[in-house]
């Protein structure tokens, strides 16, 4: 019973050390993607042959993104512009219209100044004339919120910094007031001890890392295990590899010596 247990917990060992092994090694990537990400260095790999990447289930993922309303902007009653996580649309009457030039990007904001609009997205500041519908990056960073006091001045924000712009976004400059300005740290997340969450928040906090390091330094929790699941993948490989090749040596030389007394 012990072999036949033995045997079992090899195999099943052996089968997961794949998955396991990944976790491990992604693990250990997504530690350090900030020095690859979104660089012009980054490689474009080739997944169509993964199944979660299959055109059915893209389809399917595209089509739930598509309901994701993020923004919206009514110029007349019977048209209106709609933001979401995968592109900007524009209905009509009953008709429901992709905008090329921004399908598949994720929209935060949409903005009417003058005979454009402007459509702040994950991948940056878009400006859209209204009769010709021709599209133009105007700002290459992402935008969440877009101001216009007037026609050719624009306000936008990327979450930590204002920036303006007083020629129709042409050019762009830091808000310098803004940058001057020093926000009182609320008490709820400085100097007040956490004293009790809820089970949930706690488990996540576990495995992220967070509750040993505090969120700054959760990536070192994440590099220890990434680390440490992939080293014992290896060698857990390596002792049984090493334990059938010794396995094969002995009824080898056992052979051999059993040869030998059989010639004698």
């Amino acid at each position: 019973m012990l072999k036949k247990t033995r045997q079992y917990h090899n195999w099943i060992g052996l089968i997961l050390s794949i998955p396991t092994f990944i976790v491990g090694i992604t693990a250990l990537l997504i530690t350090f993607e900030n020095t690859y990400k979104d660089t012009s260095s980054e490689p474009i790999v080739n997944v169509s042959w993964l199944p979660g990447y299959s055109n059915a289930l893209s389809s399917s993922e595209k089509s739930d993104k598509n309901n994701r309303i993020r923004a919206s902007l009514s110029l007349t009653p019977n048209l209106r512009y709609i933001g979401t996580t995968n592109g900007l649309f524009q209905v009509e009457k009953d008709r429901l219209i992709s905008i090329p030039s921004i399908e598949g990007i994720q929209v935060h904001c949409i903005k009417k100044v003058a005979s454009s609009i402007w459509i702040g997205t994950k991948k940056g500041l878009f400006k859209m004339d209204l009769s010709s519908q021709i599209t133009e990056l105007k700002f290459n960073r992402e935008i969440h919120q877009i101001e216009s006091p007037n026609d050719s001045t624009l306000i936008v924000s990327d979450h930590k910094t204002l920036f303006i712009s007083n020629n129709n976004g042409i050019s762009w400059r830091k808000d310098s007031s803004f940058q001057a300005l020093e926000f009182p740290i609320s008490t709820s997340t400085s100097s007040r001890k956490t004293t009790s969450i809820k089970l949930h928040k706690l488990i996540m906090d576990m495995h992220t890392g967070k509750a040993f390091f505090g969120k700054k330094f959760e990536g070192i929790w994440i590099f220890i295990l990434g680390l440490t699941v992939s080293v014992l993948s290896l060698t857990g490989i390596y002792m049984w590899y090493k334990k059938r090749s010794n396995k094969a040596k002995r009824a080898k030389k056992a052979s051999v010596i059993k040869q030998k007394k059989l010639e004698e």
